[in-house]
């Protein structure tokens, strides 16, 4: 019982960090952000803020300007929540998630197996 306390403990200091470093100045606006969604829609805000820390990693190495980092990565976080929500080609969250985050990396036929396109322009439009 103590170690799995430990456990979540270690876990959630790790996202935070992961999530400080990624959001940088942004990252206190974010986090309310995710806070408001997790009230809103009962989500969980450690796997929001995990996924959206991620996003945000690839965005800047993109090139992404930071001042366009949160709303992207928020953005393609929130739209995986939608598309778990609304495709049954996904068995579970996380599996939309890796499917979207594969698209960005230029891995996109997982995506399009589920009916949808990223595009260069669809990302461009997006940030």
């Amino acid at each position: 019982m103590l170690s799995s306390a430990i456990a979540e403990a270690k876990e959630w200091d790790g996202i935070s960090a992961r999530f400080g470093e990624a959001f940088g100045e942004q990252a206190d606006e974010a986090y309310e952000h995710v806070q408001r969604l997790s009230e809103a829609l009962m989500i969980n805000d450690q796997s929001f803020m995990k996924y959206a820390s991620n996003f945000a990693t690839i965005a800047k190495g993109f090139g992404v300007t930071n001042k366009n980092v949160r709303a992207m990565s928020i953005g393609l976080t929130e739209m995986a929540y939608d598309v778990y929500a609304k495709s049954n080609d996904f068995y579970s969250f996380d599996q939309a998630m890796d499917t979207i985050r594969s698209a960005l990396v230029g891995e996109p036929e997982a995506i399009r197996k589920a009916g949808m396109s990223i595009t260069e322009a669809t990302l461009k439009e997006l940030a």
